[in-house]
Parts: structure tokens; C-alpha cells; sequence
């Protein structure tokens, strides 16, 4: 299984781009997916310890990677962001945290250095010059 750090699952290129920034600047190199089915196989064919998932994508929602992610055994920190007021509940052994749209930058930056951090990162885990820090 290939090591990757973060996934983030989002069909708005906007918001695809935007988080592929913030966590280019947080040190970290990220995998994208533009719909559920692409994250599912992306996150069955690599480790990650961060997920950014949104809930409203083609072919497959976030809520069925969701329930795909209750099936591993290693499962990453899953940080749904949505502009959606979600009435379902979120299964809390899977979703660490929901970020409604519009978020904060520094807030994403912030979360995103700490999740990986916190989540032992795999050992090829690529990262750039700029720190989180260095952004303040």
C-alpha cells in the first residue's frame, strides 16, 4: 500500500484548490479526489492520516465514504467540511470534526497541522519549507 498524508475530497475545484493551498502552506503535500467514488479508491489504495471531506459530491457522497470508512481497521482523521446544515449524524468513530463553509484559513491550517501531526504521519509523508508558524 502506497503512504500518502492527506486526502481531500471535494467536487467545487474552488474549494479543491483552496484546501490543496492551505495545506501546501501547513508543510504538507496532499492527494485530491473530485467525488466520492475517486476517494474511496484513493483511500483504498494508499494510508492517510488526515481526510477533508465534503458531503454533497458525485457518483458517491461524503456520507457513503463515510460508511466506507467504518469498514477499516486504520482508519485517519476525517474532517468534514460542508456547507450543508447536516440533520444526520455523523458517526463520531469516523468524522473528528465538521467545518462549515466558508471557513477560516488559519483555523484550516491550524487543524490540518495538528491532526497530522497527532496521528503518527507515515514516514514518506512529503513536506515543503513553509511551516505553519512561519505563516503567523
Amino acid at each position: 500500500m502506497q503512504q500518502c498524508g492527506i486526502l481531500i475530497a471535494d467536487d467545487d475545484a474552488g474549494i479543491l484548490g483552496l484546501l490543496t493551498l492551505i495545506t501546501r502552506r501547513a508543510g504538507f503535500e496532499p492527494d485530491t479526489a473530485r467525488d466520492g467514488l475517486e476517494a474511496i479508491r484513493k483511500i483504498d489504495a494508499n494510508d492517510y492520516s488526515v481526510i477533508f471531506l465534503d458531503l454533497m459530491m458525485p457518483r458517491l457522497n461524503g456520507y457513503e465514504v463515510i460508511e466506507h470508512l467504518r469498514t477499516l481497521k486504520k482508519r485517519p482523521a476525517v474532517i468534514v467540511a460542508t456547507a450543508m446544515n447536516h440533520n444526520a449524524p455523523l458517526d463520531p468513530d469516523v468524522v473528528h470534526l465538521v467545518l462549515r463553509k466558508p471557513f477560516d484559513i488559519e483555523v484550516v491550517g491550524a487543524l490540518i497541522t495538528e491532526a497530522a501531526r497527532s496521528l503518527s504521519p507515515p514516514p514518506n509523508l512529503r513536506t515543503n519549507a513553509i511551516t505553519a508558524s512561519r505563516l503567523s
